[in-house]
């Protein structure tokens, strides 16, 4: 208990008085600081992290949906809920900050959407820009997998992939794979990535002009006028079909 009201008294002397993190870690500092600094719960869906809807009120993730307003991630080393590192990068994209103290690691973000964006549009266009190198190779379309492409040099090994039936996803939330064309006219591929459609959106306007088909969430066509929601977006192009420059 005493290395709670530690941590609270590191938190405040940082200014960090909004954030989310694992569920017991959030409600011990939100409960022993009478709401001075509230921490969210959050967790992890294997793929993004989102609101944990337990003994929990909306209004408390209403900035957190649009990522509209400063906060940082708490976690341990228990790894509840599978808030740690590299999830929350997956999620967010890099810290403006990270900071230790004693068990805890307590990763800053300034501006979140703006990161968020960033971090989520420079996976889906190294996923895009490997899959036309990769075809314009005369590679087999069959084997456009994340694993076949890392060990083929054309993805960075950062990316990692998937085994089983998940194989066309990258560790890093990407998805990449052979498509079946609309109307089964010639040879399709798909690029995919996991988040909310408020840090997605600007993936979509970059690259709707290339493509046959636009989900989200898959397995549904998007919709212009969607303004919220969390899943897959998954972006159908013809092969051979990268932008002149």
């Amino acid at each position: 208990k005493q290395t709670y009201y530690q941590l609270a008294s590191f938190l405040n002397k940082n200014n960090l008085k909004y954030g989310y993190g694992s569920y017991w870690d959030s409600s011990v500092i939100t409960v022993a600081t009478e709401d001075k600094i509230k921490i969210r719960a959050v967790v992890c869906n294997g793929q993004e992290i989102l609101p944990f809807n337990w003994l929990s009120n909306k209004v408390w993730y209403k900035n957190f949906i649009k990522l509209s307003r400063p906060f940082f991630i708490l976690f341990g080393k228990s790894n509840w809920g599978d808030i740690n590192y590299a999830n929350c990068i997956n999620s967010f994209g890099k810290p403006s900050k990270v900071l230790k103290f004693q068990r805890f690691t307590i990763l800053k973000y300034n501006n979140p959407k703006k990161e968020a964006e960033k971090y989520k549009t420079k996976i889906f266009s190294k996923l895009y820009h490997s899959a036309n190198y990769f075809l314009t190779n005369k590679n087999n379309i069959s084997n456009l997998y994340p694993k076949y492409l890392e060990l083929h040099g054309y993805l960075p090994k950062i990316y990692g992939f998937e085994s089983g039936s998940a194989n066309n996803w990258t560790k890093n939330g990407g998805w990449i794979g052979k498509w079946s064309c609309p109307g089964g006219q010639g040879s399709c591929f798909g690029v995919g990535i996991v988040g909310n459609i408020n840090i997605l959106k600007p993936i979509i306007e970059k690259f709707k002009s290339q493509s046959l088909q636009v989900f989200f969430p898959y397995p549904k066509l998007y919709n212009k006028n969607i303004r919220k929601g969390s899943g897959q977006l998954l972006i159908i192009f013809k092969k051979n079909c990268e932008r002149k420059k």
